[in-house]
């Protein structure tokens, strides 16, 4: 798929009509937008029905003058792609305004833009374009648009609100809108750790670009990302090699920064630490939370100080969640004065309401090794939850631990049950959905 797709982006033939050298692409594009005009001018029956009750018209009223009573039926009921003169004099009708319900050809550039702007991470341009659409009403590529800014900014409960309305309207969307749809909606999936449902929607795609360079580097990105998180290293290989090729040629430096940091993100993973470059400056391109978790990685893998952890936010959830891995590692390297630094911290927020677990009491049984009661909390708390959010590096550590406990009492068929139940969960996570 690939080779295909970069055989047609760089395809040199051109075709003459007159004296005009066209680009088949351009010809594609221009043709590809027509159909997307069209498709959406159906939609606006729906807001034309809604203004026509709101003032209690009748069709025959509405239509007086302007067209037929058929017509306007038609056009509610989305079966015709209105005349843009006779859709002006309806509107004009019932004082609807242009800037709240918007024109597709106007939606279908904000959409575009949109594209660009979250393949480039540009924040500062899709808060501006952000701040066009908050006033219009019509179509879900404004619900789309609203989607990718939220991923883009982080604010995943707002994001969830969009990605979930635009769900129960996919089917008014063409490929072009619901392609951008998906990918927004794969990177939303991704943020809350549904590594399975992000892989079902990316399946969806297949088909759907267009040709867009854009839109097939971020899915070649997030096919990546997702596969490495569910442990496919083979299939997360295969689209590596497309995203950086575009990122790089389209010089997209934060996307291709995002991905050196996956790279070294899947090297531990993998239980490797060769070809990890770890650079400070390269955190300043990351997003908030992505730097974070990054950084919890490598701090989960260093057996230097706290380098890593010093460098992430104070005030967010998974900085307690490094003290408090740092803070074991302390102890069973029986480091007991760094132990009780990390021991310290954790005391002195518990009450910051940023713990997912009960860490304070963890240790307790660690530093008292009370092997039963760490047992009880990895099988009842630690495991559901790291299962919850699909990591599959850490459900095998925390396996691990377990096995650990139970060999160390000789309970060796136990061990081995975890150790399969391990496996089967593992096998369920990268198993794809079927719908």
């Amino acid at each position: 798929m690939h080779s295909q797709y970069i055989m047609l982006m760089n395809n040199l033939f051109y075709r003459k009509e007159g004296n005009i050298l066209e680009h088949p692409l351009n010809y594609q594009v221009s043709k590809r937008r027509e159909e997307m005009y069209n498709f959406y001018y159906k939609g606006i029956g729906d807001r034309i029905k809604k203004r026509r009750l709101e003032l209690k018209y009748t069709q025959a009223l509405l239509a007086k003058g302007i067209c037929s009573n058929t017509y306007v039926s038609k056009i509610e009921n989305n079966r015709v792609v209105p005349n843009r003169e006779q859709l002006m004099l309806i509107m004009e009708k019932m004082d609807m305004n242009m800037s709240e319900i918007g024109m597709p050809e106007q939606i279908v550039d904000y959409l575009d833009q949109s594209v660009r702007y979250f393949f480039f991470k540009d924040i500062e341009s899709y808060e501006i374009l952000f701040k066009k659409v908050q006033t219009l009403e019509f179509s879900s590529l404004v619900y789309i648009i609203r989607l990718g800014y939220f991923v883009l900014t982080e604010n995943y409960e707002d994001a969830k609100i969009y990605y979930e309305e635009v769900t129960r309207y996919y089917n008014s969307l063409e490929d072009y809108g619901f392609a951008t749809f998906l990918i927004y909606g794969s990177f939303y999936n991704i943020a809350v750790n549904d590594y399975k449902r992000a892989r079902y929607i990316l399946d969806l795609v297949k088909g759907r670009l267009r040709n867009d360079e854009m839109l097939y580097g971020l899915y070649s990105f997030l096919n990546y990302v997702t596969y490495g998180f569910l442990n496919l290293a083979n299939s997360a290989q295969i689209f590596l090699g497309i995203a950086k090729d575009i990122f790089l040629r389209e010089g997209n430096t934060k996307r291709s920064i995002e991905i050196l940091m996956y790279m070294n993100i899947f090297r531990i993973y993998e239980g490797t630490t060769e070809g990890i470059r770890f650079n400070k400056s390269q955190l300043s391109f990351l997003a908030r939370k992505q730097k974070n978790f990054y950084l919890f990685v490598l701090s989960m893998n260093s057996n230097s100080e706290e380098e890593f952890i010093e460098l992430m936010d104070k005030d967010c959830v998974i900085y307690y969640k490094a003290v408090f891995f740092k803070a074991i590692k302390y102890i069973k390297n029986e480091n007991n004065e760094k132990f009780l630094k990390m021991k310290k911290i954790l005391l002195e927020n518990a009450s910051k309401d940023l713990f997912e677990l009960d860490y304070i009491g963890l240790l307790k049984f660690y530093e008292s090794k009370n092997s039963s009661m760490i047992k009880e909390n990895l099988i009842s708390h630690v495991l559901p939850y790291i299962i919850k959010k699909q990591n599959i590096y850490m459900i095998r550590l925390i396996t691990l631990e377990l096995e650990r406990i139970f060999s160390e009492k000789n309970r060796y068929k136990d061990a081995l049950k975890y150790g399969q139940k391990c496996r089967s969960v593992i096998k369920k996570l990268q198993t794809p959905i079927q719908e």
